[in-house]
């Protein structure tokens, strides 16, 4: 959950920054998995929405 908390902090700033391109990386497979399948898990929903929608709407590629 920290980690996902992490990427959608450093994506809100990276839009802030008008950032268009940004490559995310993680060692926490449950969490790529869920953000490259889109299958959100229960747990991390809210979350892995906002990522969603801030990753679609505010990066040119991502």
């Amino acid at each position: 959950m920290a980690e996902a908390l992490a990427i959608g902090s450093a994506l809100l700033h990276a839009t802030n920054l008008n950032i268009k391109y940004i490559w995310l990386r993680s060692d926490s497979q449950v969490l790529t998995g869920a953000l490259s399948s889109g299958c959100h898990l229960t747990k991390f929903y809210g979350i892995l929405s906002d990522i969603a929608s801030i990753s679609l709407s505010s990066f040119t590629s991502c």
